[in-house]
């Protein structure tokens, strides 16, 4: 399921087709293609994707990720429209560059963290030595330690 629409998109995109150099059908499919694109960019930051059952239940979640990735798309049409008008950018004397292509910016993956699936891998046992237990764990013997305490 895309996270926003070509639509949503070219309410706050900063460019037309002919910005381009596209018909309006070429653009609507670039439209689709960069959604897609943008959706996967985000699916592979969180490590998951959502359902739209899941986005019909959480109306933040939705909207999130709704203005994520709108915003992801209007971001590759700004870069694109730069770098067609602007190359290389001089920086100094000395350098000279391509301008960036920043799909998900600092701002966009921090929307995304408090989502993001990223810290949840291994549970940890943090009370101490009760994490070497064989009761715990499944791999100590303890009756072997408990008859050396008694000795």
């Amino acid at each position: 399921m895309a996270y926003t629409t070509a639509a949503n998109v070219k309410l706050i995109a900063c460019c037309e087709a002919e910005d381009l150099k596209k018909t309006t059908g070429e653009f609507d499919a670039l439209l689709a293609k960069l959604i897609s694109w943008a959706d996967a960019e985000i699916n592979a930051y969180m490590r998951r994707a959502y359902t739209a059952a899941q986005l019909a239940a959480d109306t933040v979640l939705a909207a999130t990720l709704e203005s994520v990735s709108t915003q992801a798309v209007d971001n590759w049409l700004q870069s694109t429209v730069q770098r067609m008008n602007s190359p290389i950018i001089t920086i100094n004397d000395f350098v000279v560059k391509s301008p960036p292509r920043l799909i998900l910016t600092k701002d966009m993956k921090e929307s995304l963290d408090c989502y993001s699936a990223k810290g949840l891998a291994v549970p940890a046992y943090t009370a101490g030595e009760v994490r070497f237990s064989g009761e715990v764990t499944g791999l100590f013997d303890n009756s072997e330690v408990v008859s050396d305490e008694l000795s």
